[in-house]
Protein backbone atom coordinates (compact mmCIF):
# COMPACT_ATOMS: atom_id res chain seq x y z
CA UNK A 1 0.00 0.00 0.00
CA UNK A 2 1.27 3.64 -0.63
CA UNK A 3 2.10 5.69 1.69
CA UNK A 4 -0.20 8.10 1.38
CA UNK A 5 -3.06 5.27 0.92
CA UNK A 6 -2.58 4.60 4.54
CA UNK A 7 -3.08 8.32 5.09
CA UNK A 8 -6.12 8.99 3.30
CA UNK A 9 -7.76 5.79 4.92
CA UNK A 10 -7.14 7.43 8.02
CA UNK A 11 -8.43 10.44 6.56
CA UNK A 12 -11.56 8.29 5.84
CA UNK A 13 -11.74 6.75 9.38
CA UNK A 14 -11.72 10.72 10.71
CA UNK A 15 -14.55 11.90 8.38
CA UNK A 16 -16.61 8.73 9.01
CA UNK A 17 -16.13 9.09 12.98
CA UNK A 18 -16.90 13.13 12.58
CA UNK A 19 -19.87 12.44 10.42
CA UNK A 20 -21.39 9.88 13.03
CA UNK A 21 -20.96 12.15 16.03
CA UNK A 22 -23.68 13.23 17.74
CA UNK A 23 -22.31 16.60 18.71
CA UNK A 24 -22.91 18.84 15.86
CA UNK A 25 -20.31 20.64 14.34
CA UNK A 26 -20.23 24.72 15.30
CA UNK A 27 -17.82 25.59 12.92
CA UNK A 28 -19.29 25.24 9.31
CA UNK A 29 -16.95 23.86 7.33
CA UNK A 30 -14.82 26.21 4.50
CA UNK A 31 -16.44 26.18 1.24
CA UNK A 32 -14.19 24.44 -1.41
CA UNK A 33 -12.99 27.38 -3.50
CA UNK A 34 -12.49 26.83 -7.24
CA UNK A 35 -9.09 26.64 -8.34
CA UNK A 36 -7.43 27.54 -11.81
CA UNK A 37 -6.26 24.95 -13.58
CA UNK A 38 -2.79 26.47 -14.41
CA UNK A 39 -0.20 24.18 -12.99
CA UNK A 40 -0.74 21.37 -15.34
CA UNK A 41 -0.04 18.51 -12.69
CA UNK A 42 -3.54 19.68 -11.26
CA UNK A 43 -4.81 19.58 -14.58
CA UNK A 44 -7.41 16.57 -15.74
CA UNK A 45 -5.68 14.33 -18.18
CA UNK A 46 -6.66 14.59 -21.92
CA UNK A 47 -6.74 11.57 -24.53
CA UNK A 48 -7.42 8.39 -24.93
CA UNK A 49 -7.90 5.78 -22.56
CA UNK A 50 -8.84 8.64 -19.35
CA UNK A 51 -5.65 10.63 -20.81
CA UNK A 52 -1.93 10.49 -20.23
CA UNK A 53 0.16 12.60 -18.04
CA UNK A 54 1.28 16.26 -19.33
CA UNK A 55 4.95 15.91 -19.04
CA UNK A 56 4.96 18.28 -22.53
CA UNK A 57 3.80 21.09 -20.25
CA UNK A 58 5.30 20.66 -16.89
CA UNK A 59 8.65 21.99 -15.22
CA UNK A 60 9.87 20.89 -11.70
CA UNK A 61 8.92 23.94 -10.39
CA UNK A 62 5.25 23.16 -10.65
CA UNK A 63 6.08 19.78 -8.97
CA UNK A 64 5.47 21.72 -5.00
CA UNK A 65 2.82 23.88 -5.49
CA UNK A 66 0.87 20.95 -7.10
CA UNK A 67 1.48 18.72 -4.32
CA UNK A 68 0.99 21.60 -1.71
CA UNK A 69 -2.65 22.36 -3.89
CA UNK A 70 -3.43 18.70 -3.58
CA UNK A 71 -2.77 18.20 -0.82
CA UNK A 72 -5.37 21.24 0.10
CA UNK A 73 -7.55 20.31 -2.07
CA UNK A 74 -7.62 16.33 -1.28
CA UNK A 75 -8.17 17.81 2.65
CA UNK A 76 -10.98 20.62 1.55
CA UNK A 77 -13.19 17.32 0.28
CA UNK A 78 -13.00 15.32 2.97
CA UNK A 79 -13.96 18.04 5.38
CA UNK A 80 -16.66 18.34 3.04
CA UNK A 81 -17.65 15.10 3.67
CA UNK A 82 -17.16 15.01 7.12
CA UNK A 83 -18.96 18.23 8.00
CA UNK A 84 -22.29 17.00 5.87
CA UNK A 85 -25.73 18.04 7.48
CA UNK A 86 -27.12 14.65 5.46
CA UNK A 87 -26.74 11.20 7.91
CA UNK A 88 -24.15 9.47 7.21
CA UNK A 89 -24.38 6.64 4.78
CA UNK A 90 -22.04 4.55 2.61
CA UNK A 91 -23.16 6.87 -0.37
CA UNK A 92 -22.21 10.12 1.23
CA UNK A 93 -19.19 8.80 3.15
CA UNK A 94 -17.52 6.12 1.45
CA UNK A 95 -18.16 6.27 -1.74
CA UNK A 96 -17.65 10.41 -1.50
CA UNK A 97 -14.15 9.33 0.03
CA UNK A 98 -13.50 7.20 -2.54
CA UNK A 99 -13.80 9.78 -4.90
CA UNK A 100 -11.74 12.24 -3.26
CA UNK A 101 -8.17 13.20 -3.93
CA UNK A 102 -8.24 12.81 -7.83
CA UNK A 103 -6.13 15.41 -8.08
CA UNK A 104 -3.63 14.72 -5.40
CA UNK A 105 -3.20 11.22 -6.98
CA UNK A 106 -3.00 12.74 -10.27
CA UNK A 107 0.56 14.61 -8.86
CA UNK A 108 1.83 11.75 -7.10
CA UNK A 109 2.00 9.79 -10.67
CA UNK A 110 4.23 12.30 -11.49
CA UNK A 111 5.98 12.75 -8.48
CA UNK A 112 6.46 8.98 -8.08
CA UNK A 113 7.59 8.72 -11.66
CA UNK A 114 10.06 11.75 -11.93
CA UNK A 115 11.44 10.48 -8.33
CA UNK A 116 12.16 6.78 -9.91
CA UNK A 117 13.99 8.55 -13.13
CA UNK A 118 15.46 12.05 -12.37
CA UNK A 119 18.36 13.54 -9.67
CA UNK A 120 19.13 16.62 -9.84
CA UNK A 121 19.63 18.86 -7.27
CA UNK A 122 17.01 20.92 -7.82
CA UNK A 123 14.29 17.49 -7.56
CA UNK A 124 16.11 16.24 -4.72
CA UNK A 125 14.98 19.58 -2.79
CA UNK A 126 11.38 19.13 -3.63
CA UNK A 127 11.53 15.23 -2.27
Amino acid sequence: MPPYRSLLASLAVAATLSACSSTPATDAAPKKEPMTETNPLLAPWVGPYGGVPAFDQMTLADVKPALEGGMQRNLAEVDEIAASAEPPSFDNTIVALEKAGRDLSRVFTYYGILSSNLSTPEFRDIQ
